[in-house]
């Protein structure tokens, strides 16, 4: 698989490059490259210990969306919810970076949300999905996904339009810096 095939061959080479047999290089991407420390260890399960950790914080984010805009006992119905899933249990303890890209993906919609509240969660959700997009490229379609929620929280904030504009195009230049 090429999660862990292709950062043990930047490892082994010490430098990142396309190797001859294996054309996946091209979708090796930021999570992946954290793979390599716990490689050089000699930790063959430390990949898949990455994911499970990232399991536990998208459990966690998801908790504390639901407290945050509901009660706690939707909070805690959600997270039983999260880990009766298969899908979840199956790639969580995988060196893939599905769950990954579902925590940054979750953590900047909630983020935008909680930017109606904090202005300062709008340019934070930017960053996030910069990271997503880093993570995987059909982050992409989700962050597009959002450009209706992006553009409420922007034009519901009590400003004038140079502002609005202003905090938009400062939102789409974090994202793409990230």
């Amino acid at each position: 698989m090429y999660h862990l095939r292709v950062p043990e061959q930047f490892l082994m080479a010490g430098r990142i490059f396309v190797p001859e047999d294996n054309l996946h290089a091209a979708y090796v991407q930021l999570v992946q490259m954290l793979y390599i420390p716990l490689l050089a260890y000699g930790s063959i399960a430390g990949p898949a210990l990455l994911s499970v950790v990232f399991a536990l914080f998208l459990s966690l984010a998801v908790f504390g969306f639901a407290r945050r805009f509901f009660d706690r006992q939707t909070a805690v119905l959600s997270v039983q919810l999260l880990w009766s899933s298969t899908i979840i249990l199956v790639v969580a303890i995988t060196p893939r970076i599905d769950v990954t890209l579902a925590v940054f993906l979750f953590l900047a919609h909630f983020a935008l949300l909680l930017s109606t509240v904090e202005r300062k969660c709008f340019f934070l959700a930017a960053a996030l999905l910069g990271f997503a997009v880093g993570i995987k490229y059909t982050a992409v379609v989700y962050a597009v996904a959002l450009t209706p929620v992006i553009l409420w929280v922007s034009f519901s904030r009590k400003a004038g339009a140079f502002a609005r504009l202003s905090d938009l195009s400062r939102f789409g230049m974090i994202a793409l810096s990230v």
